[in-house]
């Protein structure tokens, strides 16, 4: 009787563990994900692995942003620096079919929407730190 009484609460306690673990990952919002990470393999969908780079300086960090409508992420960010200009990026998003239909007052501001209903929002800052300017990728993944 003590044997099986000691098995239950160990259960228990396995249980609420693995539970606890669940969760907090559910809620994990990692940031600076660095490219072929654990982190980046597990929470970084194919689409935004296999988005192109334009004139990187540094490698891209990637960044989990979940909205509480459901247990995947809502928006998956890849950032990096970059050297190209304006009309060179402009270009290359058009090359990829992105919408950029005007310049907004920080930069330029890009989209498309793939036939899976999820999209891409592309951003690049007019604001240069040094020589670099910065590009952001977001990845909607729920609309």
């Amino acid at each position: 009787m003590k044997k099986i009484l000691v098995y239950s609460f160990a259960v228990i306690i396995l249980v609420m563990i693995v539970g606890l673990l669940l969760v907090k990952w559910m809620l994990w919002e990692p940031t600076g994900i660095q490219k072929n990470s654990i982190v980046y393999h597990l929470m970084v969908p194919a689409e935004l692995k296999s988005f192109p780079t334009w004139g990187e300086t540094k490698a891209p960090e990637y960044d989990v942003v979940s909205i509480a409508e459901g247990m995947k992420p809502a928006v998956v960010r890849m950032h990096y620096a970059t050297t190209i200009n304006r009309d060179t990026f402009l270009a290359e998003a058009k090359k990829l079919q992105f919408n950029c239909p005007h310049a907004v007052i920080t930069g330029e501001h890009c989209e498309k929407t793939l036939a899976t209903g999820r999209y891409f929002e592309l951003n690049y800052s007019l604001y240069p730190v040094d020589t670099e300017t910065d590009i952001e990728v977001a990845y909607i993944v729920q609309g």
